[in-house]
């Protein structure tokens, strides 16, 4: 009887053992999708940032042109080559080059968001397996018990 009892007891501490270390796999990742999606909201922000810090100096460089124009007498016209088109085509260059960096940053973002639903998926998968598991191990523990219980009578 001795034996039936320790082998229902070692079934029980097997099914917590298993059932707690799933739960700390699942927090881990918990965890870490959690700071993949930080990380992500950073990437955005820095894009942000990098893309408006771009456009500003892009905007004095356009006035300092403007203005290196005017004082040296030139008229701005249409004619090609003009500063008029010179203008345009800084102004044109820096709007693709603003739009750029906001996307790197966009991609960056996504591609952390993925890793977080990643993390996540593992996480719900980690608990899911850990409860299948410890219930695996608690009834096959308990069935053997009960075994070597019918096989003493």
């Amino acid at each position: 009887m001795f034996w039936v009892i320790a082998g229902a007891v070692a079934a029980i501490i097997s099914a917590i053992s298993t059932a707690i270390e799933n739960e700390n796999q699942r927090e881990a990742n918990s965890k870490a999708a959690d700071a993949a999606n930080e990380a992500a909201a950073q990437a955005e922000e820095k894009a942000a940032n990098e893309a408006a810090a771009y456009e500003d100096s892009a905007k004095r460089l356009l006035a300092q042109q403007r203005a290196n124009y005017a004082a040296a007498g030139f008229s701005v016209s249409g004619e090609e080559n003009s500063p008029l088109t010179v203008l345009a085509q800084s102004s044109k260059t820096a709007t693709e080059e603003r739009n750029q960096i906001l996307q790197y940053g966009q991609w960056e973002a996504d591609a952390l968001r993925t890793q977080a639903d990643a993390y996540s998926d593992a996480a719900h998968n980690l608990s899911t397996s850990g409860w299948l598991g410890s219930a695996g191990s608690l009834l096959g523990g308990l069935s053997s018990a009960f075994s070597s219980y019918q096989s003493s009578k």
